[in-house]
């Protein structure tokens, strides 16, 4: 995604003249018959939805949102149960609607921004892509003033985890996660908690 939804803006510029929009009209989890655990593939959309927001891809349609079983869908097709792909959806739901772009090199978590358009209201997407507990600090830079309406925030990460953290500007956070399991039949369910 971080090179062909760059090149196709590029062609659209030279075939057009301008920007248009860029949507991806289907996309799972495999293209084939091998297919991941419910669990890695839910962690693959999560990262992968962070990354097409990262291209300021417009719209993202999923294949599909129930009656099959592979690749993964929403819901079930025995009862129409949740999925962890649904678990991801529920907490990309969570996030702002205005992307911040950020640089953050700590394979292997993946980390996604959006604000609120008053700018008061950050949310961080967070994608444990490691079986192992990860340590995050989150400390916004305060400029020249040893001051600042965010408050810093240390975070663990448990493996295989997805973790919308909310920041209200001075002060105030909660976060929203789920914890992907080997389970096939009882996807948890996600965890709220406040944390100032």
């Amino acid at each position: 995604w971080d090179t062909s939804i760059p090149s196709l803006r590029q062609q659209i510029r030279q075939d057009f003249g301008r920007d248009i929009p860029v949507a991806v009209t289907e996309v799972n989890t495999n293209p084939n018959n091998q297919v991941p655990q419910p669990r890695f593939a839910s962690l693959w959309w999560a990262d992968t939805l962070g990354r097409l927001m990262s291209q300021q891809t417009e719209f993202v349609a999923f294949f599909s949102t129930e009656g099959v079983d592979t690749p993964y869908p929403l819901f079930s097709s025995r009862g129409l149960q949740a999925t962890p792909m649904l678990r991801t959806m529920q907490l990309f739901a969570l996030l702002q609607h205005n992307f911040i772009p950020v640089q953050m090199s700590h394979e292997p978590v993946g980390l996604y921004a959006t604000q609120d358009s008053t700018h008061q209201t950050v949310s961080l997407l967070f994608v444990n892509k490691s079986s192992g507990t990860q340590q995050v600090n989150i400390s916004p830079e305060s400029g020249i003033l040893p001051f600042t309406p965010w408050h810093s925030l240390d975070l663990t990460l448990q493996g295989y985890s997805i973790v919308v953290v909310t920041l209200h500007r001075n002060g105030g956070a909660e976060t929203d996660s789920f914890f992907t399991n080997s389970d096939k039949t009882n996807v948890p369910a996600l965890v709220h908690t406040v944390l100032q």
